[in-house]
């Protein structure tokens, strides 16, 4: 049976039903609800196996080799896939209505991955990455740590230091018995001095570099930076203790001109070489070395050196802390010493590194550089060293 019932000007119609058709529908609609159910649980188990597969994949490709930092990278390899369950461009890609998608994260739960971009496609989960740029290697300590330094401002130094002239003839005065010094000559000695002018050298390099690749990687500019500033450093080094005076270059510590020479003893091993250095330099010019400078291989074969009787180190223990020293005096170790040589000296006394221009990094353009996105980055310092005292450095061959 059916009414019609007017409402406010709205026809409203009702159908009754048979009960054997409301039934029907009745049972149509409960087998209905028990299918959704049933569907609505197998779309949230795909859910949960999705969100596994991507922790799984997030683990294997993005955390760090080795045993360490394993469970913080679960935690962000967690994080970064729930992340892209949420995203609705990933979701499609799921439900394979879209072949790829790109999908922005976080750089802080990529771990050590700069890359903040993760590509996916229809085949395998690939990361693009960049693990960064190298700094150059940093020696501890400089030789130009250990002298007396000093500013210069111009571009030459003029400065005397004592010549090998110089004699000692103090003496006691007087004669006679009873003593008397009245009257009596007084010896005289003789001080020498050698009046020097010497060019400031300076040491440079330089490189080129892509202006744009500058600008997209910030850390490149501060790493280049210390590279040149490293390379200036080595050259520095070198010339400080090896430098052959020829040229534009400074005289160096081990040059004729600025030390005494040293012979070695037959039979004698390195260490008992610089022993008997120590001494003669102590004994013959009143000078108390407090450096040895080494090249790092002769200084760790001295180390080496073992005892005939029971073959114990005699230099120390290789599981202790050893000092760089020896005889009491500290070591420098540096590859500008060559190897099976030595020098000794009193790094207070010997004489002086002049700074005019400490090192400085330079950018600018050369040729058509301008036109092209290049740049070159220029490294560059100003020193000199002088040596007063050419007696308080002694230099020779550790053995014959």
């Amino acid at each position: 049976m059916t009414a019609i019932r007017n409402h406010r000007g709205i026809l409203a119609v009702r159908a009754e039903l048979p009960d054997a058709v409301a039934s029907a529908i009745g049972e149509f609609s409960a087998d209905f609800d028990k299918f959704k159910e049933r569907e609505s649980a197998k779309v949230k188990a795909l859910e949960a196996n999705l969100i596994e597969m991507e922790q799984r994949l997030a683990e294997r490709d993005l955390a760090p080799r080795g045993g360490a930092g394993q469970s913080s990278s679960m935690a962000s390899a967690v994080s970064l896939a729930a992340d892209l369950n949420k995203d609705g461009t990933f979701q499609q890609f799921a439900a394979g209505s879209i072949k790829e998608c790109g999908v922005k994260v976080s750089a802080t739960k990529l771990l050590n991955v700069q890359a903040n971009v993760i590509r996916y496609d229809s085949g395998d989960l690939a990361v693009r990455e960049n693990v960064g740029v190298i700094e150059p290697a940093r020696r501890r300590r400089w030789l130009r740590d250990r002298l007396t330094t000093v500013t210069t401002t111009g571009g030459t130094v003029e400065f005397s230091r004592e010549a090998s002239g110089t004699t000692n003839n103090a003496d006691v005065v007087g004669a006679g018995s009873p003593f008397v010094h009245e009257g009596a000559d007084k010896p005289e000695s003789v001080i020498e001095w050698d009046l020097l002018d010497l060019k400031v050298p300076t040491i440079a390099t330089y490189v080129r570099a892509s202006r744009q690749i500058l600008s997209d990687v910030g850390e490149l500019g501060r790493i280049i930076d210390r590279y040149l500033r490293h390379f200036l450093e080595l050259k520095l080094e070198q010339q400080l203790i090896a430098g052959a005076g020829t040229g534009a270059q400074m005289k160096g510590l081990t040059h004729a001109d600025n030390r005494v020479a040293f012979t070695p003893t037959s039979g004698d091993t390195g260490i008992e070489s610089i022993s008997r250095a120590l001494g003669t330099l102590a004994n013959s010019y009143e000078i108390q070395a407090n450096l040895v400078i080494l090249n790092p291989v002769d200084y760790r074969a001295m180390q080496r050196t073992r005892a005939v009787t029971d073959g114990q180190f005699l230099w120390g223990d290789p599981n202790g802390a050893n000092s760089e020293q020896v005889w009491a005096v500290d070591i420098h170790q540096s590859p500008a010493m060559s190897q099976g040589s030595f020098a000794i000296t009193d790094t207070e006394q010997v004489g002086t590194f002049r700074l005019r221009e400490d090192a400085q990094i330079m950018t600018g353009y050369t040729g058509n550089q301008f036109t092209q996105n290049l740049v070159t980055i220029l490294g560059e310092l100003r020193a000199l060293l002088t040596v007063e005292r050419p007696t308080s450095t002694m230099y020779g061959s550790l053995t014959l």
